[in-house]
């Protein structure tokens, strides 16, 4: 178990690396081995322990969709649609601060080192970044001034997808779905995800000790479910981590390479 967690720990220490790197779209099969590698043993280290709290076997989560279901009819309908040109969607969701001011939906969104946000892009396809006032530290050096137009604005997750149209609007409208959900705080003592969140913390930091509560919140579960974001990608999916197109300056196109800019704990 512990080395498990140890190998864990050094494989998201070798994907920051990566992400480091200069053009590190030319590395995204290692990029995409590499988090194949951390889903894998994720799961392994959320399912050493094999019963519920109270006894029962847990549910498994179907990694494909049963005949004549709903998921299998939209995996046939994007199998369809991966003709034509890509097309580039961004959308804007603004942080509720002004309701909950003392919440750090920063670091939710984010996760210890970017984990939630890294899965949360892997799952749905999509590019999730954190824009606004309050997105970056205060006397932390800043990026050109064309980059720093979007903390004149309220703080907000910018999510943006580029694939063939109707593939992108919908990894589009799962991924606005679950950041909207996110940016839900939930009641006091329900937050399985930011306990899942504390206990990838505490592997990173090498301090992680097993217990019968935390094993749930380790299970590599997809970050809203039902849906699974792995049934609607496609063979096309243009991934540019350190790379990605952004509209900057009303409709004009601009590189914006660096990746999240801080890091966050999420307690």
């Amino acid at each position: 178990m512990q080395a498990n967690a140890k190998y864990l720990a050094r494989l998201v220490e070798e994907m920051e690396d990566l992400r480091t790197l200069p053009n590190t779209f030319h590395l995204r099969h290692a990029v995409r081995l590499v988090n194949e590698e951390i889903a894998k043993i994720r799961e392994i280290v959320g399912q050493v322990v094999e019963v519920d709290d109270d006894g029962t076997e847990p549910s498994p989560i179907p990694e494909t969709p049963a005949p004549g279901t709903d998921q299998e009819a939209t995996m046939v309908k994007l199998s369809t649609t991966t003709r034509g040109e890509k097309v580039f969607l961004q959308e804007k969701i603004f942080v509720p601060v002004n309701e909950y001011p003392n919440y750090n939906f920063v670091g939710r969104i984010l996760g210890p080192r970017g984990m939630t946000a890294k899965q949360l892009e892997e799952e749905s396809g999509c590019r999730i970044m954190i824009r606004g006032r309050g997105s970056t530290r205060e006397g932390g050096s800043h990026r050109q001034n064309i980059h720093n137009d979007h903390l004149k604005e309220e703080l907000h997750v910018l999510v943006q997808c580029e694939d063939f149209e109707e593939v992108a609007k919908e990894k589009m409208k799962r991924a606005v779905e679950c950041i909207r959900h996110m940016l839900i705080p939930p009641p006091e003592g329900e937050d399985e995800l930011k306990r899942k969140q504390l206990m990838e913390l505490s592997i990173i930091n090498g301090t992680y000790r097993p217990t019968i509560a935390s094993r749930i919140a380790l299970r590599n579960r997809p970050l809203q479910a039902p849906f699974n974001f792995g049934h609607i990608r496609t063979e096309n999916v243009i991934r540019k981590v350190n790379n990605f197109p952004m509209f900057a300056n009303g409709g004009s196109i601009e590189v914006d390479k660096p990746k999240i800019v801080f890091i966050v704990d999420p307690s």
